[in-house]
């Protein structure tokens, strides 16, 4: 029972939330523009990532690490984008991989593309960006 009152445990559940409520925003965003407006998966996935990064830092930042304002906001928001534009690029390299050449469903290769960036971000974010 102890473990659940771990911090990291909780840190670990509120980082799940967020990536839960961030994915529905952003694959739906994604699913949307391609299903509904025929747009390019890559330009699907780009804009529901833009759309993402602004929820999942102002979630993360403040709910999931309770990162304190200070006057280093930029700073932060630098430190945030270094570790989210990789985790990004794993992703869309996992999407393309497993359509292009594993011959995957491209709805389920961004499925796949998403859970890669969410271990990646998850990771980087704990450990560097919001290191308290």
């Amino acid at each position: 029972m102890n473990s659940i009152k771990n911090p990291s445990y909780f840190t670990i559940f509120k980082f799940l939330i967020v990536g839960f409520c961030n994915s529905i925003i952003g694959l739906g965003t994604i699913y949307s523009l391609m299903f509904f407006l025929s747009v390019n998966y890559f330009y699907s996935n780009a804009a529901g990532f833009c759309v993402g990064i602004i929820c999942s830092y102002l979630l993360n930042k403040n709910w999931t690490f309770q990162f304190p304002h200070d006057h280093q906001k930029s700073f932060i928001f630098h430190k945030f984008l270094f570790i989210i534009f990789p985790s990004y690029l794993m992703n869309i390299l996992f999407v393309y991989i497993f359509n292009k050449y594993l011959d995957k469903n491209i709805y389920f290769s961004q499925l796949i593309g998403v859970f890669i960036y969410s271990i990646l971000s998850y990771i980087g974010l704990k450990k560097y960006t919001f290191r308290k």
